[in-house]
């Protein structure tokens, strides 16, 4: 599944005309609006495919000057990313475990996988 952000742009006298239509939008939830025709949508898809066509209906809606995801969180990126880390056996570094080495001692290299 993958939840997304969406920020719309709309001139204000269209603001309820763009509202009405992402009501009738299946997986999209108006989060917030303001008077000023920015409308934050949040919506659900079961996969990026779908979750494109969603941003790209919107998108094609009348009076939406522009809509833009912000947000975007994905169940198998998030899955996979686990796996990785899973598959990783020094997850710290032995140098860092090593009581007998002092914390100043250390050559932080700017990445934990090069110490």
């Amino acid at each position: 599944m993958n939840i997304s952000s969406i920020v719309i742009r709309t001139d204000p006298q269209y603001l309820q005309d763009v509202i009405n239509s992402l009501k009738t939008m299946e997986s999209c939830e108006i989060y917030q609006y303001d008077e000023q025709g920015r409308i934050i949508v949040v919506l659900e898809a079961n996969g990026i495919s779908e979750e494109m066509d969603i941003l790209k209906k919107i998108q094609n809606t009348k009076y939406v000057a522009s809509a833009d995801m912000m947000f975007s969180y994905s169940e198998e990126e998030l899955a996979k990313a686990k796996d990785e880390l899973g598959q990783q056996v020094d997850v710290v570094p032995q140098v860092l475990l090593d009581e007998n080495i002092r914390a100043e001692d250390i050559n932080y290299p700017g990445h934990v996988k090069d110490i």
